[in-house]
């Protein structure tokens, strides 16, 4: 603590910014999206490959439903069995169709949730994890807020038409790339068909997202439609190992929008491993004592084939007083798109 109390302003500033991605403007000039709000982000950095009007919160509809799900296999009990209430019956829109009293796994509930876009789903989830709508609403808020997102907000769980019920094709991407960490949550938007006797679930489930039928990459995610947001499509794609998240909010074709976008990800960018992890980066000098700098992953980064980019490291001009040690983050490498900053990684020493 001592050691992070003396070294430069620099490096703290590199510390509280773990690789800190830049979400720069995306030009659009080869692309044309009939969307009113489209974005495509690179799953792995988060770096923006398409935008447009990204950043203008709107309604989502049932693409509500991705982070309904991340808060509920976050903060549930995957095991609890949930007694359907009247309200998760009552509910308008689209259902699985439970039956009140009915005894359902949340772990079931998540899928129906994801795969039939049950509105019932999502009210019995938020009752069973947080034991209420309202409660569990907050959750939902918060956390938006940890993740860093200031332009969005839930008054539902399930994505119905409320006025203060919005959120930016650009946050929704990055929600999506959060909810994507969790291995549970790929094999649920990436299934087509599951039988009730897999996981010993009521009954069987079928995915209503047409995309995971239209694209052969398609990994996922998520349908929505109500008559003020019209329709939307989160999407999740790969390019070789490479995945891309696709968002498309109030877009009639936004099926074929969303391969458009693919397509335009695969044609014009290359995903280039600039370096490997434990690659050495840089080596330094302080007086007598020299250290090594390396990255603790691999640096892969989506490069649009008419731009140029270029890194850069950076690393505290002088050690105050106690000498750092090995494993300890030390400076950071930026990666640069015509000298705009994309994104930028901590470095460590070795």
């Amino acid at each position: 603590m001592k050691f992070r109390k003396s070294i430069s302003l620099l490096l703290i500033i590199i510390l509280l910014f773990r690789n800190s991605v830049v979400l720069a403007k995306s030009e659009n000039k080869n692309l044309n999206i009939v969307a009113r709000s489209a974005t495509v982000i690179d799953g792995r950095t988060g770096i923006l490959l398409y935008g447009k009007d990204e950043n203008n919160p709107i309604p989502m509809a049932s693409t509500t439903k991705i982070i309904t799900s991340l808060v509920a296999l976050e903060r549930g009990n995957l095991d609890k069995k949930v007694l359907i209430s009247k309200r998760a019956i009552s509910i308008n829109g689209c259902k699985v169709g439970y039956k009140e009293n009915e005894e359902i796994a949340l772990k079931e509930l998540i899928f129906g949730l994801m795969l039939r876009s049950g509105n019932d789903a999502a009210i019995a989830i938020a009752e069973g994890v947080s034991g209420s709508v309202e409660e569990f609403l907050k959750l939902m808020n918060e956390k938006a807020r940890t993740l860093g997102l200031t332009n969005c907000n839930f008054e539902t769980p399930n994505g119905l038409d409320s006025k203060e019920h919005f959120i930016t094709a650009k946050e929704l991407a990055l929600v999506t790339r959060e909810a994507k960490k969790i291995p549970l949550f790929n094999e649920i938007v990436s299934t087509k068909q599951i039988s009730k006797d897999k996981y010993n679930f009521t009954r069987d489930y079928g995915n209503i997202n047409k995309l995971l039928y239209q694209l052969n990459e398609s990994t996922g995610v998520k349908t929505g439609y109500t008559g003020n947001a019209g329709k939307c499509l989160v999407g999740a794609s790969m390019v070789g190992d490479n995945e891309l998240i696709e968002v498309v909010l109030n877009c009639n074709d936004r099926y074929n929008q969303i391969v458009k976008m693919h397509n335009y990800v695969k044609d014009n960018f290359i995903f280039d491993k600039i370096y490997n992890k434990d690659d050495i980066i840089k080596e330094v000098s302080y007086g007598s004592t020299n250290y090594k700098l390396s990255v603790n992953e691999d640096i892969i980064i989506p490069k649009n084939k008419n731009k140029s980019y270029k890194v850069e490291v950076i690393v505290p001009e002088k050690i105050m007083k106690f000498k750092p040690q090995k494993g300890d983050p030390f400076g950071a490498l930026r990666v640069y798109c015509e000298d705009e900053e994309l994104i930028s990684y901590n470095l460590y020493i070795v």
